[in-house]
């Protein structure tokens, strides 16, 4: 199978919290966690995931295209009826053919959990907020709903709805399964599973004829299928074991399949997991097993012979012979961001690794587009001193010789000097310019050179187990960490200032601590500055990680430990302004990452209120004090704020326009991406496209931004045109309170 990138779509730009803003630098990315797959017919089907994720293929999977949705919350239902595609993020989107999708229902008080049509006008949906849920009722495709109170405990994220025909269907919250035969009005316990019980999934096949899956956490996890002919009034059991049940799908009244998970790890190939087949309703099931290939979410059994299977890391199973064999596509751009470097000017290089190696790329319009360069790979990244020359410093033949890879015209080709010299290791080298390179030694010294490694230099120091950070040619820094052993166990870091390229040391200053620290990271820019990332090595119950933050050299320190609702940090950068950045993290909630900012050295430091999920790795700060993040799945994103690019704003460029904060509920800017142009006119219109505001000359001579109260307006969707140079630009705002 193979990826494309299809730049088909349209969405509503769902962020991760209120203030946050997410400008996409690269396209939708593939690797995210996918949820569901539902197929047309056997050519033409469409999957979701987190993040915004779509694909859509034409060809029975062959290919598969990324819908650029725009989107960055997770989609979690998918349908396929009468010619339409649903899916829905809190909000309900449809689509014709899988490739250009309408958002039909948004509301800010009730989200979207889950939903079922029965046609393509008729269907039903569960609905959150923060006072209750309500179910719902719409006759018109999804556009309006009718809703009705939901009187029983609030549902869980897991919850799902199947109905068999209009007024007769069958809803689980992740507890119990309940059925209606009044559209909605009343809901009819027919079983309570929540003893013991963690999550409930559902099909049902008739108006009486219900499959329920149940995923059993006590005495431990094991999970168990029962089948009920009589409407839930009495259940038979199908399948009892040690894997759970995560998706079922049946083509027709007869012929399903239910995939399995077991808890275990993903590096574990003797793990067989299981895929049971039924062609009798449900009586009796084959037992197909396979190789361990993760979590499966989502399950499509499109016709006898075809199904497919989709899970975690972007994984999609396809079998043609009806569930007992599977062949596994893993995304060819399954991209961890491990190492970025911004060289100013929109220039930035970074370092991936992916199921195929290792691959180094560079990019000129700041994330937009990317070249790949050839990739020189020993134990390090490599490392620039500018946007033209980079290089990187490995030992080989046993120790006894130093190699260097070096490039002179920003990566594109590189050349490689080795010296004959001896080495214990290299614990970590820096380049700071053209030509000259560090290497940090684990022993009393450390070694550089002056001519892209062809001959290198020994210089002892009177210090050991410490990183060696070049502030310039002649001016380093020498920053180690010493245990000391008495009542209370220790630590001391110590930093050391030498201006003579080692000659000489001065003891700038040291900190105590109370318990074991490393030294993760280190930032330091030409005025003095120095970022330090400490993480906790034991005890992370009784102590937090530590950002120490210096402004003279080391003298004097101050530390950070105490930002509320952080315990952890997960990198760091400094800027040549002084502005520090961090991104922190709550060991006890690992999937929600923060970004940090501090402009006075760390005496103060400003939560963003950006919430993003864990898969970013890396941070940069670009040149107009924005932050840059990379990651896993190849994500790559840039923020904003209320303030410009130094705070965190919701920002989103839309056809060269910028537009924030969208959604909005007063207020809202407008920004031309392009050179000022002469007169800008500006329209905006409803839904109806009926005209509700417009202003002629909206931007004096010369101006770029405009701000526009939009109070008097109600809440709901409109459509904003601007007009200048003989062009154009038209795109989505979101009025909500």
């Amino acid at each position: 199978m193979k990826i494309a990138l299809s730049a088909i779509g349209l969405f509503f730009l769902t962020v991760w919290s209120v203030n946050a803003q997410v400008v996409w630098l690269n396209p939708k990315p593939i690797g995210a966690d996918l949820n569901d797959v539902v197929f047309a017919d056997s050519l033409h089907g469409v999957i979701i995931g987190k993040y915004g994720t779509i694909l859509y293929t034409e060809d029975a999977g062959e290919q598969w295209e990324i819908v650029l949705t725009g989107a960055e919350s997770g989609f979690n239902n998918l349908q396929y009826i009468d010619g339409r595609y649903y899916t829905s993020n809190g909000s309900l989107f449809s689509s014709s053919n899988g490739r250009t999708w309408e958002m039909i229902y948004f509301d800010q008080l009730y989200s979207v959990n889950t939903f079922r049509f029965v046609d393509h006008l008729h269907g039903y949906g569960l609905f959150n907020s923060n006072t209750g849920a309500k179910f719902g009722e719409t006759i018109d495709g999804g556009y309006t709903w009718r809703l009705s109170d939901w009187m029983q405990s609030p549902p869980g994220v897991n919850s799902r709805m199947r109905f068999t025909s209009a007024g007769i269907g069958y809803f689980s919250d992740g507890k119990a399964v309940y059925k209606t035969v009044d559209s909605c009005q009343t809901w009819n316990l027919i079983r309570d599973f929540s003893a013991g019980n963690r999550g409930i999934i559902i099909t049902a096949l008739s108006d009486n004829k219900l499959i329920v899956g149940i995923r059993s956490i006590l005495p431990e996890t094991y999970g168990y299928v029962v089948l009920t002919n009589d409407g839930g009034v009495t259940f038979d059991t199908v399948y009892q074991g040690d894997q759970y049940p995560t998706a079922i799908d049946f083509f027709d009244g007869r012929h399903g399949l239910i995939a399995l998970n077991k808890v275990y790890s993903y590096a574990d190939t003797t793990v067989r997991e299981l895929v049971l087949q039924t062609e009798d309703g449900g009586k009796t099931w084959a037992y197909n097993y396979m190789p361990n290939l993760g979590n499966f979410n989502g399950l499509n059994y499109v016709k006898k012979g075809e199904a497919y299977i989709v899970g975690d890391l972007g994984r999609i199973c396809k079998s043609t012979d009806d569930g007992k064999s599977w062949s596994l596509y893993w995304p060819v751009n399954y991209d961890i961001y491990l190492y970025m470097i911004y060289l100013g000017n929109k220039k930035l290089i970074r370092y991936n690794v992916n199921n195929f190696g290792f691959k180094l790329e560079k990019t000129y319009d700041e994330g937009k587009t990317w070249k790949e360069l050839p990739c020189p790979h020993s134990d390090f990244f490599p490392k620039f001193s500018d946007s033209l020359y980079g290089c990187e410093a490995y030992r080989y033949a046993a120790g006894d010789s130093v190699g260097t890879n070096y490039t002179l015209d920003g990566g594109l080709s590189w050349h490689t000097n080795r010296a004959k010299f001896k080495l214990k290791a290299v614990t970590d080298f820096n380049v700071v310019s053209p030509g000259i390179i560090f290497l940090t030694q684990p022993d009393n010294s450390f070694v550089y050179s002056e001519n892209n490694g062809q001959s290198w230099i020994r210089q002892p120091i009177p210090f050991t187990n410490g990183i060696l950070q070049p502030l310039s040619v002649d001016s380093l820094l020498y920053i180690y960490k010493d245990v000391i052993f008495d009542s209370i166990l220790r630590c001391q870091i110590f930093t050391w200032l030498s201006v003579d390229r080692g000659i000489s040391w001065k003891l700038m200053g040291a900190v105590d601590m109370i318990g074991l620290y490393r030294i993760k990271m280190i930032r330091t820019n030409s005025k003095g500055d120095i970022f330090l990332m400490l993480h906790a090595d034991i005890w992370k119950d009784m102590f937090n990680d530590k950002l120490y933050f210096s402004h003279d050299y080391g003298s004097t320190w101050v530390v950070t430990d105490s930002i509320q609702d952080v315990t952890g940090f997960e990198a760091i950068d400094l800027n040549d302004k002084g502005v520090g950045r961090v991104m922190s993290f709550d060991y006890l909630k690992l999937e929600d990452l923060r970004i940090h900012t501090t402009t006075d050295w760390g005496h103060t430091w400003k939560d963003e209120e950006f919430v993003l999920p864990s898969i970013f790795c890396s941070m940069v700060i670009a040149e107009d004090g924005s932050t840059i993040l990379g990651g896993q799945f190849g994500f790559l994103i840039k923020v904003y704020g209320p303030d410009g690019p130094y705070g965190f704003i919701d920002m989103k460029t839309q056809n060269d326009v910028i537009v924030f904060p969208n959604p909005t509920s007063d207020i809202v800017t407008f920004r031309l991406d392009s050179p000022a142009p002469a007169s800008v006119d500006f329209t905006l219109s409803d839904l109806q496209g009926r005209i509700v505001m417009r202003f002629t000359d909206l931007l004096k001579k010369g101006d770029k931004e405009a701000r526009i109260n939009m109070a008097t307006l109600s809440s709901g969707i409109y459509f904003y045109r601007l007009e200048f140079n003989n062009t154009a630009k038209t795109g989505k705002l979101l009025i909500g309170r």
